[in-house]
């Protein structure tokens, strides 16, 4: 009976834990805080979606490779500011405000691209073994800015692979090695 009742105990410790560091990781928070807010477009696709879409490519073998790339996903997060959907006159800095609320010392820096005045950051979080959990993707340009989360066991060539599929011009700098 102790047995099952320490085993139930850690399981809820487990859940309790994992609830409250995604909570608190500051970059939900930067999606809760701006997600609905005016000029801002929030997208979030779950694991969930992920699983529909392995199902699909189950089913044929043109959703083959969108059942490949998501192989492993567990979220995808995309928060998007445009300046021009907002009545505000006062200047909002995309940029510097995502910057200053990741804690990017728990970061790699695959690859930044300056051109022009556009700012593009990739971004890895690595686990034990080399397994990459979290990519981080920060545009700025004139006309605002994204950041784009992506979570789970990740392979970047399958990132890549889905950038393509579902067409977000983004990724195309780390595509192509950050040439112009």
């Amino acid at each position: 009976m102790k047995t099952k009742s320490l085993i139930t105990t850690v399981i809820l410790l487990a859940f309790v834990l994992t609830f409250a560091y995604s909570a608190d990781n500051p970059i939900n928070q930067i999606f809760e805080k701006y997600a609905g807010k005016e000029g801002f477009t929030s997208v979030n696709i779950s694991k969930d979606m992920f699983d529909m879409f392995k199902d699909l490519s189950e089913e044929g073998k043109d959703n083959k490779s969108i059942g490949e790339a998501v192989d492993g996903l567990e979220g995808i997060k995309i928060l998007t500011y445009s300046p021009e959907k907002t009545k505000s006159k006062n200047k909002f800095d995309f940029y510097n405000e995502i910057i200053k609320n990741i804690p990017l010392s728990g970061y790699s820096s695959l690859m930044d691209v300056n051109e022009g005045n556009t700012i593009v950051k990739f971004l890895i979080r690595k686990e034990t073994k080399g397994k990459i959990s979290e990519f981080l993707m920060l545009v700025s340009e004139d006309n605002g800015g994204t950041l784009i989360w992506i979570t789970g066991d990740l392979d970047l060539n399958k990132i890549k692979r889905l950038s393509k599929d579902l067409n977000f011009k983004e990724f195309e700098k780390l595509e192509k090695g950050g040439e112009k």
